[in-house]
């Protein structure tokens, strides 16, 4: 009987420790869950990142871009009153030497 009785008492220790590995299992496994999901989240922050960081670079050279085509019109529009300066100039010696020439 009473070697009835140690092994029923036996067989319950082994069901609860076999309840206590199931659910250290089941706990496991949820928190391997976890962490791939998390790790998911990260690595899909990450690209968004990444695609935001290649938008603004995208833009920052855009906007170079623009300024450059903007100096480069300014530039061509200085050249040109530059030149029209020159002509005047060149005119207004021509003048010069015509009328100095008519009183010699």
């Amino acid at each position: 009987a009473a070697e009835a009785a140690a092994g029923a008492e036996l067989q319950q220790v082994s069901a609860a420790h076999t309840a206590e590995l199931w659910a250290v299992r089941d706990r496991a496994e949820a928190a391997e869950a976890a962490a791939e999901a998390l790790a998911a989240a990260h690595a899909q922050m990450i690209s968004e990142l990444e695609t935001a960081t290649h938008a603004t670079e995208l833009l920052q050279q855009r906007e170079r871009e623009g300024l450059g085509a903007e100096l480069q019109q300014a530039s061509a529009a200085h050249a040109a009153e530059l030149l029209a300066l020159c002509d005047q100039a060149e005119a207004a010696t021509e003048a010069a030497a015509q009328a100095a020439e008519s009183k010699a």
